[in-house]
């Protein structure tokens, strides 16, 4: 069998990975395969050498169906041109269809006429060797535009303080390194990866039992360059930084660092003293661009095994290419190599590589550059040349750097020390990532306490106490299996069972669940004001906190003792028990430790919310304020926890109407958020809308579409397309445009949240009904008469059917259709609202302004109709409700006793001519 995908109707979920990690999908569609063909298998087999996951279909309905359901992975896509002409303008507007390439055996031009209409429609080719050669050159270009490069400005080595303010990418990527290279490896590591690989489905079986067989037979160079799976997995794990791929494949990290450092010595002095040029032609995003031109001077970083070529001219034409891609800028990448340079080792792969076709210069990973000259490409207007200079071994940037990441890291080793990294740059997703995966690898009691004890730092960090909690608890939990508390444990081993079950994420309060004092604190640490009342707490289980209390201040006990403390006011214990246990804990806090140590920071900030449940936000700011205080003074001023805080403090301002000091916290928050967060982390999310909403309340309704835009945003990337978080986005922002009288962006908006709201909501739910009058409103006020009726007709229709007692409700919406009748001219309709909102009327208490109202409209729209006798009737009606209307009121009526003489006057003319 051949080694491509077989067809299917629906992607299964165990390849999925492996076409994310490759990055895109190839994809063979002709009706007349067949696989049995001499032919068929002869193309089958130069397709396979270029790639060898190839999916073969000969149903467009599965085919289509395949792609589509991958998630937006880029997907190349062969067809015949029979089936072209009959599919392509089904499928062409799909986003993740990249590139269409036209494969006919028979003679066909590409100036076709229904070849021209579709752009993405890339080749025409009629012979196999010329498609695969043109497939060859978009999957290495797409390879190399995944490459990822981190910068780094002169300002920002000599501005920085700490390794906090420095692009993470570039710290953990150095760190990898170090790590990487220095481990030992042995062939169980080897057998590791491939159960890994089988158990994740990276790659097809025949090629996964092909490394396993032939791992030793070829070159490690041999294995990167071959177009299948190990490539792709390890390039993708690294710029991603998925720490389970990365951890297993460690071996052949090493394995292929060390054969180009072989390369690199064995051929060191051919290379003679002269410096020369290699290539590299890849697109990169306007952002990063824009941040390269900036860091002109200073460190550029490839963050992978580094492909460059001496050919300028291939180079560029892969700059080219990358260029027609929306927002990416193709560049051309110059960079200038001091073979003398030892610690960038760097080979010439020609004769080791799958593919010996060009004279390929690979370096090892995390090769670092000098950012020099940037200029438009000579021959190319859309290309931009960068101009790279290899750093010294003594480069002095480089050094400060190296000594920043030794000084901060320098008291672990392995996989602990670049765990230990991540949580000082703020990665608190990627350290716990890490350490997960670290946990199911070992059984060792004191790996597990430190792992566990990590975590529980992280979970703090992130705001998640229940997690924090079990951590906690988890640490006791395997203390108790070892014979002592002493801090060796003889590495004792043990099979604790670290998964988290959601029963074992679950905090109780009863005392029977605390099997110790210290839990006991812990616990309460995490709880609502609510959920302590909740759980009623007995007399009893209050006993043991008091115990608890009693216990936590004689753990705490030292030769120093603090006399500033908060003092509690007892009667806390009657009215909110859990505010006066968490103030106790404080005043012991503030006893025995030092007043700037992080539990008082952590007191303050869990007392904090206590009292904003209670609604008394002033005493919760001065919570939150202490809890800053002390933070800014202890952590990095880009530290995720301050965020955090700045963030509460701000909601409380919000709540005391104070939006000008609330904005200024919510934007500190933004600020360090921004760096120090992953683009779509909740807390991100949460802080823009804040901001939208700040902005809103202070009538700047364009700032606050901006931020609700953002949110947005991150809703969109993350959840489903029908998911109600959008749906009150979409709502937020349609109401901005509203408020600034741009009605047609406010309609867009809400009919994208009715859209949802249609398919997620019961018939019933009364957010419909808002939808439908706010959209009629807005189509009123853009004239849009039409639209309008029929919105607010659906808005009358939801009342009558679930409402039916909103009387109120009902008439208004009766009036305006027939308001809008009446101004479109359609005074039958525009009567028969009328007459509903007069029957509708009956039900209200006595309005008779209302009903003044609807007499004289009737009578006027009968007298359009000509229908004065029925006009005369209504505006008589009129006249005597308006007797009963207030002054104020009259002055909306107009002179209905002139319309009514006016009208009288007209019918006795005419009854005296028909005499």
């Amino acid at each position: 069998m051949n080694d491509h995908t077989s067809s299917q109707a629906s992607i299964d979920c165990r390849y999925l990975r492996q076409y994310i990690a490759q990055g895109y999908l190839l994809i063979w569609l002709d009706h007349n395969i067949d696989e049995t063909n001499e032919e068929c298998q002869n193309i089958l087999k130069l397709l396979n050498n270029v790639d060898n996951t190839i999916n073969i279909f000969t149903n467009p309905d599965e085919c289509v169906d395949f792609f589509t359901e991958t998630n937006g992975i880029k997907t190349f896509l062969i067809l015949n041109n029979i089936l072209g002409e009959q599919i392509i303008p089904l499928i062409h507007d799909i986003p993740q269809l990249d590139q269409i390439y036209i494969f006919s055996r028979t003679n066909l031009s590409s100036d076709h006429e229904w070849i021209k209409k579709w752009p993405k429609i890339k080749h025409v080719h009629s012979e196999i060797t010329s498609l695969c050669n043109t497939l060859k050159m978009v999957i290495r270009q797409t390879n190399q535009d995944s490459i990822i490069t981190s910068v780094i400005s002169p300002n920002e080595i000599k501005e920085s303080k700490n390794l906090n303010e420095l692009e993470p990418t570039f710290m953990y990527s150095q760190i990898f390194k170090d790590i990487l290279l220095k481990m030992n490896y042995s062939d169980n590591s080897i057998a590791e990866f491939i159960t890994f690989c089988r158990n994740k489905n990276f790659g097809s079986t025949i090629n996964i039992n092909r490394f396993e067989k032939e791992y030793h037979d070829k070159s490690p160079i041999w294995w990167y360059t071959w177009p299948a799976f190990i490539y792709s997995t390890l390039n993708d794990s690294l710029r991603k930084l998925e720490s389970d791929t990365i951890i297993k494949m460690g071996f052949f990290i090493r394995h292929l660092h060390d054969q180009i450092q072989q390369l690199y010595d064995e051929k060191r002095d051919s290379f003679g003293k002269k410096s020369f040029k290699v290539y590299r032609g890849q697109g990169l995003s306007k952002e990063h661009f824009e941040k390269v031109v900036k860091a002109k001077g200073g460190l550029l970083s490839f963050n992978n095994f580094l492909s460059t070529t001496e050919s300028k001219r291939v180079s560029s034409m892969f700059a080219l290419s990358a260029s027609t891609a929306p927002d990416t800028i193709g560049v051309l990448f110059i960079m200038s190599i001091d073979p003398s340079i030892s610690s960038t080792p760097f080979a010439c792969i020609k004769e080791y590589s799958f593919s010996a076709e060009e004279k390929e210069i690979l370096f090892s990973m995390h090769t670092i550059f000098r950012i020099g000259n940037i200029k438009k490409h000579v021959s190319y207007d859309q290309v931009y040349e960068i101009e790279l200079q290899l750093t010294a071994d003594d480069d002095q940037d480089l050094r400060i750097l190296t000594d920043w990441l030794s000084k901060d890291v320098e008291d672990e080793i392995g996989w602990k020390r670049l765990c230990n990294l991540l949580i000082k740059i703020g990665q608190l997703e990627k350290a716990e990532e890490f350490y997960n995966t670290l946990i199911e690898q070992t059984s060792d009691v004191q790996d597990l306490i430190h792992y566990c004890g990590q975590l529980a730092f992280i979970k703090f960090q992130q705001d998640d106490k229940k997690m924090w909690v079990w951590y906690h608890v988890k640490i006791n939990e395997l203390r108790r299996t070892t014979s002592s508390n002493h801090s060796d444990f003889n590495n004792k081993i043990i099979t604790t069972n670290m998964n988290l079950s959601e029963d074992s994420k679950t905090v109780m309060i009863d005392d029977s669940d605390c099997t110790s004092a210290s839990e006991a604190v812990l616990k309460c640490d995490v709880m609502s004001m609510e959920e302590f009342q909740e759980k009623q707490v007995s007399a009893n289980a209050f006993r043991f906190y008091e115990k608890a209390l009693a216990d936590f201040e004689r753990n705490l006990r030292s030769t120093t003792i603090y006399n500033s403390v908060d003092p509690v006011d007892d009667d806390l214990k009657q009215t909110c028990p859990l505010l006066w246990f968490q103030r106790k804990m404080l005043e012991i806090r503030q006893k025995y430790l030092h007043p700037t140590h992080p539990d008082i920071a952590r007191s303050y900030g869990v007392i904090a919310p206590l009292y904003s449940e209670r609604e008394d936000h002033y005493q919760a700011r001065s919570f939150y304020q202490k809890s800053i205080d002390i933070y800014e003074k202890i952590l990095p001023s880009n530290h995720p926890i301050l965020a955090c805080l700045y963030n509460n403090i701000g909601l409380t301002y919000e709540c005391t109407s104070e939006y000008s000091q609330a904005l200024f916290f919510l934007k500190k928050s933004l600020e360090i958020g921004e760096k120090a967060l992953p683009p779509d982390h909740p807390d991100l999310n949460s802080t823009y809308g804040n901001i939208g909403a700040i902005y809103q309340l202070l009538n700047e309704y364009s700032n606050a579409i901006v931020y609700y835009q953002k949110r947005l945003a991150i809703h969109q990337r993350q959840l489903p397309l029908n998911d109600l978080k959008l749906a009150d986005d979409y709502e937020n922002i349609g109401l901005m445009y509203n408020k600034l009288n741009d009605y047609a962006n406010g309609i867009v908006y809400y009919e994208k949240r009715l859209a949802i709201h249609q398919q997620q909501l019961l018939s019933n739910d009364m957010r419909l009904i808002d939808s439908y009058e706010n959209i009629g409103t807005m189509y009123s006020k853009l004239n849009d008469d039409a639209n309008a009726i029929v919105f607010y007709e659906k808005a009358l229709d939801f009342a009558e059917k679930y409402s039916p007692s909103e009387y109120a409700t009902m008439f208004i919406y009766s009036f305006r259709i027939a308001r809008l009748y009446e101004k479109s001219e359609n005074y039958w309709q525009s009567v028969f609202f009328y007459e509903k909102a007069v029957g509708i009327n009956r039900y209200l208490s006595s309005n008779p302004l209302n009903l003044a109202l609807c007499y004289n409209n009737i009578g006027a729209a009968y007298t359009k109709l000509g229908e004065n006798w029925e006009a005369l009737v209504y505006l008589e009606n009129a006249l005597k409700m308006k007797k009963s209307c207030s002054s104020e009121d009259e002055s909306c009526l107009g002179s209905i006793e002139d319309n009514v003489n006016r009208l009288k006057e007209l019918l006795n003319e005419n009854e005296d001519q028909s005499e």
